[in-house]
């Protein structure tokens, strides 16, 4: 039998997901090999469809293949499923968060049950890699695994170079203070509830720029937009969809703030950006942020707190060699290491 590694390269699949960011940052070393799956880059609809059945021949039929005919030892599962045809026993899951656990109402059915699938394996092999201390508590807390069987791989983020802040991105105004948000569109996000408070700001002098891909069950939070945008009689929120690592740059080199009300995450790569680009950060309070920002935002605890962030009536700076000591312990090298320390221990 191979000492050898298998692994699904998330990073290849389009449009990259936080799954994806993951797995770009794993670097492989000769006793790990990756499924690379072809992938067309394009905006459309239907290719991105083609994609879908490209990726799911990819993972359903040539993994189990790859697995077998290649005799590998372990296989690492970084999406929160089950893989077809691979013994639960020679997998090793890596968790990002539970919050499907607690808030089961934001996953479609399909969805709900590939991640009931997932925790039952999990169960079985009663061990696992996650991305948090706060996810290696709900771990425990929720399925009652052994504290001992979790390791914590702490993520990293990608150290993109400053752009000049006079060179705005086509999403950004001139003359409107602006508001950054980081991630996909969808429930759990919390950006309902947020918009809710860019409403009752009446801030005419604000901007909100949500940037990221379309995810599920967001009809409310776009309608509430259109109704904010045209109370206001001009674009105050605006949805990128999904942006490239340079266009996502340029924001965060150009917009005054960031927001995030997701109090719901395992970890959070957007926070560490935003710090890494040195943007005040207003962050809706939970254990999680805690960890990953430590003192380097300002929390919240309603999120009728926001109204007052949107009106500018906080002023925010971020103390740059604090931001510098933080930024160590979130690196790429160092999730490396603890992940492939952690693959070693689960045996």
């Amino acid at each position: 039998m191979s000492s050898k590694i298998l692994y699904f390269n998330y990073s290849h699949l389009y449009p990259v997901t936080g799954v994806g960011k993951v797995v770009a940052g794993f670097k492989s070393e000769s006793d790990y090999e990756s499924i690379n799956p072809f992938q067309i880059k394009s905006k459309s609809k239907f290719l991105n469809y083609v994609n879908r059945i490209i990726f799911h021949f990819y993972y359903s039929i040539l993994l189990p293949i790859f697995f077998y005919l290649g005799r590998y030892e372990r296989y690492i599962e970084f999406n929160m499923v089950k893989p077809l045809f691979i013994p639960t026993s020679k997998v090793v899951y890596f968790v990002h968060d539970l919050a499907f656990l607690k808030n089961p109402e934001h996953l479609t059915g399909r969805s709900l049950s590939v991640r009931k699938e997932f925790i039952e394996a999990l169960k079985y092999n009663n061990s696992c890699l996650c991305n948090s201390e706060n996810t290696k508590n709900d771990i425990v807390k929720l399925l009652k695994l052994e504290s001992k069987n979790i390791y914590v791989c702490l993520l990293g983020f990608e150290t993109k170079l400053k752009l000049n802040k006079s060179e705005l991105s086509r999403f950004k105004s001139r003359d409107k203070r602006s508001y950054l948000y980081v991630g996909t569109i969808e429930p759990r996000k919390k950006l309902y509830e947020m918009l809710r408070a860019f409403k009752k700001s009446s801030a005419k002098d604000a901007e909100l720029i949500l940037a990221g891909s379309y995810g599920w069950k967001n009809e409310s939070t776009i309608n509430l937009a259109k109704e904010i945008n045209n109370e206001l009689g001009y674009e105050a929120v605006k949805f990128t969809g999904y942006i490239s690592n340079d266009e996502l740059s340029k924001l965060y080199s150009c917009c005054q703030y960031f927001v995030y009300p997701c109090d719901e995450e395992g970890f959070g790569i957007p926070l560490l950006e935003a710090l890494y680009f040195r943007i005040p950060a207003f962050v809706k309070y939970s254990d999680v942020s805690q960890e990953v920002l430590g003192d380097n935002a300002m929390y919240l605890n309603e999120f009728d707190d926001f109204i007052k962030v949107f009106q500018g009536k906080f002023d925010l700076q971020i103390d740059d060699d604090k931001a510098i000591e933080h930024l160590k312990a979130f690196t790429w090298d160092n999730f490396n290491k603890s992940l492939k320390d952690g693959v070693k221990k689960i045996g």
